[in-house]
C-alpha cells in the first residue's frame, strides 16, 4: 500500500500539469484574439480622438500596456483618457493591461 500512495500521487501531479498547461496555452491565445477585437473595434479610436483629441494608439503584448498618444495641448484630457481606455480594455477582457498615456508636442 505505500507504494502505491506515491505512485497514485505522481500521476495526478503529471495529469494536473498536462491539464493546466492546455488551459494556459488557451488562454494565451485568447489574450491575443482579444487584442485584435479591440484593435478592429473603430469606436473606441473615434470616440477618443473626436473627445479627447487621441491622437495614435498602440500595445505591447509583452509587457501588457496600452500606449495612447495625445497633444499636449490637451493635458487635462489624461486622466479621462486613461479610465475611459480602461474600461474598453475591462470590456475586451484585457483586464490585466496597463495604460501608458505620451503627450507630444506639434
Amino acid at each position: 500500500m505505500k507504494r502505491f500512495f506515491p505512485l497514485i500521487i505522481l500521476l495526478l501531479l503529471v495529469f494536473s500539469v498536462y491539464y493546466f498547461k492546455e488551459k494556459l496555452i488557451i488562454s494565451g491565445d485568447d489574450s491575443q484574439q482579444y487584442i485584435e477585437q479591440f484593435f478592429n473595434n473603430e469606436e473606441i479610436y473615434d470616440t477618443a480622438h473626436k473627445k479627447y483629441g487621441v491622437y495614435s494608439m498602440g500595445v505591447d503584448q509583452n509587457d501588457k500596456l496600452l500606449l495612447v498618444s495625445m497633444n499636449v495641448s490637451n493635458k487635462e484630457y489624461t486622466e479621462d483618457v486613461e479610465k475611459y481606455f480602461k474600461q474598453q480594455l475591462n470590456i475586451h477582457r484585457l483586464n490585466d493591461y496597463n495604460i501608458e498615456v505620451y503627450l507630444y508636442e506639434n
